[in-house]
């Protein structure tokens, strides 16, 4: 019998740690939602609202519990299926995840393609300085436009930079609810202010009381007449707002971090290598044309303080700014997105939030909820130290492995599967 007892309790015990489902929700452009029902096309996570993607998966995973790991976009699309799904969440990481909205949408389109438009520009005159050699010629600043056009003559496509050539980029559903101020954060992510009242004791006014008291002047009663209030006590009630967390406290949470902010590390390693000889080489070439020009315009100021001499000086100046772009290349996308400490594409501070005013609870031990990781965006979605040592561990493929943070921070949970399924 005793047997049997520790048999049944051992199953019931399994069923509760391994009962949860494991889903992971890919970032940006990935494919998620109801097949279109003319064409038979998935639409793209970009194209749709972020509210709408909560909504298909909350009814796909209706009252299952389930494990939540998630990149880019759609960490921010876990934190309001949290918000819908509240207990049946067991825990939820973010990796490279917007949790706080992404920033740079908040300067909006212009701001952003004017500071792409100063990046090609600074980039464009360097280049130009140093094809003019000793012309005296103002450096040609190229924009974004034609650097699009450069990239469309040699055939190179990419969906993302397309659709920030066509500016169609800021007007996608699924790219808008990412800014920190969409109605997507104020009703499915930040707090929501509920309005509470009670009841005050207060003293008030009850009636003006006149008062008549005689006073001797000289050989005279003279009347002095004053006034005085009486008071009342009464109960009024008074009302105020209270924040209210969207996520339930129980819910343990964890954000993982990207801080590699080097665009040449988005190449193979042979990309790489080349990216790399480049960059050093133009370094040097840009240092050269700095000093060319530099002396050429003193050359030629005592002669003829003209354009002649001022151009070099620009030219000068031209190779400067373009030899700090590419000794540094972190600072060209620093420039685009308003601060060097990034991943690439999200900014660091974005990436994590305070558990205070969002809910959960720390994921990992001694109130650890965020590590952060020398990975850029690209690399978050397979690096060794976050998914586990081995090609079948990413997340397209739905599984990590023992010993990567997924697993250190699950496991101090008492979840210890190690695979899952990617929701499309």
């Amino acid at each position: 019998m005793k047997k049997i007892i520790f048999i049944i309790s051992i199953i019931v015990l399994s069923s509760q740690l391994f009962s949860e489902e494991i889903i992971f929700f890919q970032g940006i452009m990935s494919k998620l939602g109801e097949p279109d029902t003319v064409t038979g096309e998935i639409p793209r996570t970009d194209e749709t609202s972020i509210e709408s993607q909560v909504e298909y998966v909350h009814n796909k995973y209706l009252n299952k519990d389930t494990v939540v790991i998630a990149h880019s976009q759609g960490g921010v699309r876990a934190l309001g299926y949290a918000y819908k799904a509240q207990k049946n969440v067991k825990a939820l990481i973010t990796i490279g995840s917007p949790v706080k909205g992404y920033s740079p949408l908040v300067v909006g389109e212009n701001v952003l393609m004017s500071r792409i438009d100063k990046v090609v520009g600074d980039l464009s005159g360097g280049l130009s300085a140093l094809l003019l050699g000793p012309y005296s010629i103002p450096p040609v600043r190229l924009n974004s436009n034609n650097a699009f056009g450069i990239m469309d003559a040699f055939g190179f496509e990419d969906p993302l930079l397309n659709n920030i050539k066509t500016g169609e980029i800021f007007n996608k559903e699924g790219i808008k609810d990412l800014n920190p101020n969409s109605d997507y954060f104020k009703n499915y992510v930040n707090p929501k202010l509920a309005q509470k009242s009670f009841k005050k004791l207060v003293k008030y006014k009850k009636k003006l009381v006149r008062k008549v008291k005689y006073v001797k002047v000289g050989w005279f009663r003279v009347p002095k007449v004053s006034f005085s209030w009486t008071y009342g006590y009464k109960y009024v009630t008074k009302n105020y707002v209270v924040p209210q967390n969207r996520i339930d406290s129980s819910i343990p949470i964890g954000f993982i971090v990207g801080t590699q902010n080097d665009p040449i590390e988005f190449l193979d390693s042979k990309g790489q290598q080349t990216a790399r000889k480049v960059s050093s080489g133009l370094s040097i070439a840009f240092d050269v044309g700095n000093v060319f020009h530099t002396a050429y315009g003193v050359l030629t100021k005592p002669i003829f303080w003209t354009n002649t001499s001022r151009n070099y000086f620009r030219n000068a100046k031209a190779c400067r700014t373009a030899k700090r772009l590419v000794a540094n290349p972190e600072k060209i996308l620093g420039d685009i997105f308003g601060s060097t400490a990034n991943d690439s594409f999200i900014l660091e501070s974005d990436q994590k939030r305070s558990l205070t005013g969002l809910g959960g609870t720390p994921i990992g031990k001694n109130g650890e909820f965020y590590v952060r990781k020398n990975v850029n965006h690209l690399q978050e979605m397979s690096d060794d130290e976050i998914w586990g040592i081995g090609d079948n561990y990413s997340l397209s493929k739905g599984a990590f492995d023992k010993g990567s943070q997924i697993e250190k921070w699950l496991s101090y949970q008492n979840i210890y599967k190690t695979s899952g399924t990617v929701v499309k």
